[in-house]
């Protein structure tokens, strides 16, 4: 007899958009979302091993759940916001569902900007980099979600101001050293809140009403998200004129998380991967022309990927206690 060890279900990739229009500003705010909801159910495992569905609540529900919290949000709400309600939803209707996990991934949507950088009121374009966030909700913990928040897929490059110089070099390496070099990365990067920290970057209340506020803690998730990319900016690029040298991938990693850290008091810690984009020298036409630093070789594959965390609090006696 085979022993059924864990069980959930859900939906995956819901796709929705939502439009809210600010009379006082004269403005219209758009988000498209993509859901994934993850419903744990102990009591459930009879639909498994009986083939009983009583106490379902069905995956056609789960994918019209999103969409009526959606609805619900009748103010501007971050994706971590409605990812905590429409999770709370789940619990709050349906008794025998103890806990739900929700993944939101939100489309790069962007105000368009027209006549000379002047902000339209209705109109976006598509940008580079997808928002990304996890939610978990437990029955027995409906106060204190777990949430964490991320960027994917964030290409950045700069044409100058980046080497890399001093590693081994042995018969396999064929690598040659440089201090002039196109840098070039999509990052991803997820963060986790520090609860311990006195959370108040935001006086509001939670955005559906003073009865079960979605954001206890009185995060501005958008506004966390806005510091976070302005510090990855900050120490990519460096000045606009100047920018900033980088020794390594390895290096700007590291420069960009002890940076957030540092100067986001709500981000616990941040881990990053980065893979190489790499623009290979090339010398046109058999070797007639010198290079010159400007015609390059686009390549995707295979890459470097270089991964690392960085926290506020020193805990690699713990990490390498684990390993």
């Amino acid at each position: 007899m085979g022993f059924l060890t864990e069980h959930e279900h859900g939906k995956s990739k819901v796709r929705l958009g939502r439009t809210w229009r600010d009379a006082k500003e004269n403005a219209h705010y758009f988000v498209e979302w993509e859901v994934c909801v993850r419903l744990i159910s102990p009591e459930m495992e009879k639909a498994y091993t009986s083939g009983d569905n009583g106490g379902m609540t069905t995956t056609d529900t789960t994918r019209n759940m999103c969409y009526v919290v959606a609805q619900r949000c009748k103010e501007r709400t971050s994706m971590e916001e409605y990812a905590i309600r429409l999770a709370r939803t789940f619990i709050e209707t349906y008794p025998l569902i103890d806990g739900v996990s929700v993944t939101v991934d939100q489309a790069p949507w962007e105000r368009a900007k027209v006549r000379g950088g002047v902000e339209h009121s209705h109109g976006f374009t598509f940008s580079s980099g997808i928002r990304t966030c996890f939610v978990n909700v437990m029955r027995e913990r409906m106060d204190r979600p777990t949430v964490t928040s991320g960027l994917k897929d964030y290409r950045v490059l700069k044409t100058t101001q980046s080497g890399y110089e001093g590693y081994i070099k042995d018969k396999f390496t064929k690598l040659g050293e440089t201090n002039e070099r196109i840098l070039a990365t999509a990052i991803d990067c997820v963060w986790t809140y520090d609860l311990e920290g006195g959370i108040d970057t935001s006086k509001r209340k939670g955005w559906f009403g003073n009865n079960n506020s979605s954001n206890n803690n009185n995060i501005d998730y958008d506004l966390v998200y806005q510091r976070v990319l302005e510090n990855i900016k900050d120490q990519f690029f460096g000045d606009a004129q100047r920018g900033v040298y980088s020794p390594s991938v390895q290096a700007t990693l590291y420069n960009m998380g002890d940076a957030i850290v540092n100067n986001i008091k709500e981000v616990k810690d941040v881990k990053f991967t980065l893979p190489n984009i790499h623009f290979i020298p090339m010398t046109p036409n058999g070797g007639d022309h010198k290079f010159n630093d400007d015609v390059y070789i686009a390549t995707s594959e295979p890459h470097g990927t270089i991964a690392a965390t960085v926290s506020k609090r020193n805990e690699t006696a713990e990490i390498r206690s684990r390993l």
